[in-house]
């Protein structure tokens, strides 16, 4: 199994928690090797997640309104762990920080 703990670091314990939490709200939408996209529901608001690998990184985007960091992205994170997907930067030599 492919684990999605190397970018934790990116992420304070509270994100983390709640991203846990959210991931039976969560579904992926597309997933390949270099890119992933889901949605999140997160209460009454749906969210819409991608994250890409570009250049040795993983480059993570959500149309929450919380700036930077969110735990939504731990979430699609998780997905591409159960899924298999995002191999590329799961697997190989992607920078740990977004």
């Amino acid at each position: 199994m492919i684990h999605v703990d190397k970018f934790k670091v990116n992420f304070t314990e509270e994100q983390l928690k709640r991203g846990e939490e959210l991931l039976p709200q969560a579904r992926l939408l597309m997933g390949a090797p270099d890119r992933l996209t889901a949605e999140v529901h997160d209460g009454e608001q749906l969210c819409t997640v991608s994250l890409t690998v570009k250049d040795r990184r993983l480059v993570p985007e959500c149309d929450c309104p919380a700036d930077g960091v969110c735990p939504h992205l731990w979430t699609a994170l998780k997905l591409a762990e159960a899924s298999g997907d995002l191999q590329f930067a799961l697997k190989h030599n992607v920078s740990i920080l977004f």
